[in-house]
């Protein structure tokens, strides 16, 4: 399975080939339960337009999933697609 490490009884690690980051715009986007959740009395819900981070902070295990995996560090959706999504909720 691509993207998959792991480490065997005798605790050697073995990584498969890197899995392929799918286009963001292209995913389905999240079941939400209903009713929302509410923050003083007004429905709220989660949304993300991106994935990942520019940056190399030493303490973020993000940046070194990236220098691992390759790819690019940091994954926008379209500014369509978000406005989709909000006007949907």
């Amino acid at each position: 399975m691509r993207g998959l490490t792991w480490r065997d009884a005798k605790g050697v690690v073995t990584a498969n080939v890197a899995a392929d980051k799918p286009d963001l715009d292209r995913l389905a986007w999240p079941l939400r339960r209903k009713p929302y959740d509410t923050y003083l009395g007004i429905p709220i819900v989660n949304m993300l337009s991106g994935r990942g981070c520019l940056y190399r902070c030493a303490f973020c295990s993000i940046a070194a999933w990236h220098h691992l995996c390759g790819g690019e560090p940091l994954r926008l959706r379209s500014a369509e697609s978000v406005a989709d999504e909000m006007g949907a909720l």
